[in-house]
């Protein structure tokens, strides 16, 4: 009875207060947790162990765990679909259980595995009007459903699904808004983010003065309201989501008009900003729309991993993280906002700086060691590809707009990219995002494609 209570209250710290994360992992809890729910002697208490895990699990834990965990997996949809035939059939309401799937799906290699376990048609379900389930159930399905269509995999898988976008267009405009976002940002991945802001009619003004955009989680909102106040203390226009979206008012539409008009996005990082599918989206439209951005890190001893790790590559990082440092990089973070929001009034030398990427700082700070020289590689196999070769590895990487792009080309561009992808990265993810026209899913899986090159 002890141990029960003990996975209970494990479970509900890491279900419901997300700082304690951090701490948990530290001391070892997901081991704890799979050794306890091997000796589990009831469906509770195993389900309460994988749900554990799965709020616990940061990128690199996902991979283990997919490498050993399918039958876990399969375990957590059987619960869900034991607990969405009746009342009292599972210790679990639906939605807790979607909700720990939705966290593993944070990372994008366990999105397909999901799917291929079945979760799509419990989902469906979830969102089928005909049936009585409850709204906070449909808004965990709607973003589960959000979450998996962030790899352009899942989102074919989603789109084959029978009847499933039909039963999310019915509940676009719901009255309750938790279902109502959730559904809008499923339909924003799934049908073109340029479709979807023509459906709800975004206007893209000309501003006068363009404004600096905030992006961030709302376990920061303290820290980002203070920058706030610091950049319109020294006179600049800036847009935060709680000052600027009304209520009722679209929150997609409001964040897609933001960006459009910004000449410049902070990005206030943290592990809760990168598991947020609210944050993924601006964060990623921020990227598809080539707009400047800075990394700011928010929480100690954070490193950007999976798709925020990639969208920020070798970029300059401020952090506001130590207090015996902080004066000194708030400054330099605001000579940093001057320099670059002046530029995009008059650029200079706009040739030499690739669009969406912001230059780090030409003066290391003093804290930091000079950097070396990039390492080389040794010769590429690749490179006595011929462009036949070449198109046939680009079809089984699943790299159609990567392909369309580099139509003729053989093993010797493929290995220059290789390299550049291997020394350079943010220069490689510019490159291939502005030429390609590709979805940052599909430049990840071309990155981790080439790093097998090499």
């Amino acid at each position: 009875m002890i141990k029960i209570s003990m996975i209970t209250i494990l479970h509900n710290f890491s279900y419901f207060y997300e700082p304690c994360i951090p701490i948990m992992r530290e001391r070892g809890t997901i081991s704890l947790a799979r050794t306890l729910r091997l000796q589990a002697q009831d469906s509770g208490t195993s389900t309460d162990c994988l749900l554990i895990i799965a709020f616990l699990m940061n990128e690199a834990d996902s991979k283990k765990l997919m490498k050993i965990a399918d039958d876990e997996l399969s375990y957590l949809i059987s619960e869900l679909e034991k607990s969405m035939l009746r009342a009292g059939a599972s210790d679990y309401h639906p939605e807790e259980i979607i909700d720990g799937l939705n966290r593993i799906a944070v990372s994008d290699i366990n999105k397909l595995k999901l799917i291929e376990c079945g979760v799509l048609k419990l989902l469906s379900k979830s969102l089928n009007p005909v049936k009585s389930h409850t709204t906070v159930h449909r808004a965990a399905a709607a973003k589960a459903i959000w979450n998996l269509a962030f790899s352009e995999e899942s989102r074919e898988e989603i789109k084959a699904q029978k009847g499933l976008i039909s039963a999310l267009k019915s509940f676009k405009d719901s009255e309750n808004k938790e279902l109502r976002l959730a559904v809008s940002g499923a339909l924003w991945q799934l049908e073109g983010k340029e479709k979807h802001l023509e459906e709800i009619s975004v206007d893209v003004k000309e501003a006068e003065q363009k404004h600096i955009m905030l992006s961030y989680n709302h376990q920061a909102k303290t820290e980002v309201n203070k920058m706030k106040d610091l950049l319109k203390q020294r006179g600049f226009k800036v847009w935060i989501d709680h000052e600027q979206i009304t209520a009722g008012g679209s929150t997609l539409e409001a964040m897609s008009t933001a960006i459009e008009d910004s000449c410049l996005v902070l990005i206030f990082f943290s592990e809760p900003y990168k598991n947020s599918i609210n944050c993924r989206a601006e964060a990623e439209y921020v990227f598809e729309r080539r707009k400047p951005f800075i990394p700011v890190q928010v929480q100690a001893g954070y490193t950007p991993e999976g798709w925020l790790g990639i969208l920020f590559g070798s970029k300059f990082r401020y952090t506001l993280c130590k207090p015996d440092k902080y004066k000194t990089e708030v400054e330099g973070l605001l000579g940093k906002v001057k320099e670059l929001a002046s530029s995009q009034a008059q650029p200079v030398a706009a040739k030499d700086v690739p669009d969406g990427i912001i230059p780090a700082s030409t003066t290391l700070p003093a804290t930091t060691s000079p950097q070396l020289p990039s390492p080389s590689l040794p010769p590429l196999e690749c490179e006595s590809w011929s462009w036949q070769q070449t198109s046939e590895w680009l079809d089984d990487n699943k790299l159609g707009p990567i392909k369309d792009s580099l139509e003729d080309a053989d093993g010797t561009m493929l290995a220059e990219l290789a390299m550049l992808s291997y020394q350079h990265k943010d220069v490689f993810y510019t490159l291939i995002c502005s030429k390609t026209g590709a979805d940052l899913g599909c430049i990840l899986r071309f990155s981790k494609a080439l790093k097998k090159l090499t």
